[in-house]
């Protein structure tokens, strides 16, 4: 079970910690700490654990996937093409894209 908490920052900034359990770093071969890091405006500490609650949800929730290092154009192909441009854009758009790319 993940585990989180909140400091304040400054200017009403709040900064949410989620640790993840720990994992063997295969360079050095030492223990680390998994841990995903999350700086929110919120008025007070009631807010700030409001929304310590949906980034745990959210990190831990199967619908969570780490992100990874894609290129611009391989990102264009496979995620923006078929889940935005097709459903939010024009058909003169889309074929003034395809001509250009």
């Amino acid at each position: 079970m993940a585990r989180g908490h909140f400091r304040k920052r400054n200017n009403g900034k709040w900064q949410l910690e989620v640790d993840l359990g720990s994992y063997i770093d295969p360079k050095t071969g030492t223990k680390k700490r998994h841990k995903k890091y999350k700086t929110i405006s919120a008025k007070g500490s009631r807010e700030a654990e409001k929304e310590l609650i949906k980034f745990v949800s959210e990190v831990t929730g199967e619908g969570y996937h780490e992100p990874e290092k894609i290129n611009f154009v391989d990102f264009v192909q496979k995620e923006w093409y078929p889940k935005h441009a097709e459903i939010h854009l024009s058909h003169t758009t889309l074929a003034n894209f395809i001509l250009y790319t």
